[in-house]
Formats: structure tokens, sequence, C-alpha cells
């Protein structure tokens, strides 16, 4: 049978990795929230600047001449 000193540290690694994983999960949340933002900002930066829809563009330099 294990002491309460080896439950208690047992414990207490456990809480620390739960803690660190937390910690991932939440630097994750801010990176993924981070990442929207940005491609938000592309997407307006885009209506903004071009009027003309991307495709159109690509359909005017695949045609010849």
């Amino acid at each position: 049978m294990r002491s309460f000193n080896d439950r208690n540290e047992e414990a207490a690694r456990f809480a620390a990795e739960v803690e660190a994983f937390g910690r991932d999960i939440a630097k994750a949340r801010i990176a993924v929230a981070d990442l929207r933002y940005h491609l938000a900002m592309r997407r307006s930066y885009r209506r903004r600047s071009c009027p003309v829809s991307w495709r159109e563009t690509s359909r005017w330099t695949s045609e010849p001449g």
C-alpha cells in the first residue's frame, strides 16, 4: 500500500500536468482567434482595395490575348 506522501506527490504531478494542458489549450485558443482576426482583416482589405472579384481576374489572365 502506498503512503500518504506518495499519493500526495502523484496528485501534485497530475495537477501540474492538467495545469500545463490547460495552458496549452489557452495558447491554442489565442492562436486560433489571432488567425481568424488576420484572415478577416485580409478579406476586408481585399474587398476595399479591389472591387473586382478574384475569380474574374483569374478569368482575364487565363484568356489568350
